[in-house]
């Protein structure tokens, strides 16, 4: 009979990460909670971005203003400020009015400069 499973070696070192999360869980959490806030309070000097706090993952969405929708309004943020952002459409029609940023890959520091550079881009047309 033919036998198919995940090798040894695989099996073993993922026991080793579940072993060892009870240590860096914590130490995790606290680091994406800073990147986070640090997004949060960012994205909250942008008058025509609402930023909606996460309750969990690691994604924050921002309703957007003087955009047509959320596609133009990524669009903007990568030509004029350098960043990627998803459009809310993307996870159907009421998330139009919605751009998701992603903080769980990036440190705090980078996460400042990111909503610094949005902050300096001109307004939207209403």
């Amino acid at each position: 009979p033919l036998v198919v499973c995940a090798p040894v070696p695989a099996q073993r070192a993922a026991l080793g990460a579940l072993a060892a999360l009870p240590h860096w869980l914590p130490t995790l959490r606290a680091e994406l909670t800073l990147r986070h806030e640090a997004l949060l309070a960012g994205l909250r000097t942008v008058p025509w971005l609402e930023p909606v706090p996460a309750e969990g993952g690691t994604f924050l969405l921002a309703r957007y203003q003087g955009f047509p929708d959320s596609m133009s309004c990524c669009i903007a943020l990568l030509e004029q400020a350098g960043v990627v952002t998803v459009p809310g459409a993307a996870f159907g029609p009421s998330g139009d009015p919605f751009v998701r940023f992603s903080f769980g890959n990036q440190p705090v520091p980078r996460l400042v400069e990111a909503t610094e550079r949005i902050s300096r881009m001109p307004a939207p047309a209403r």
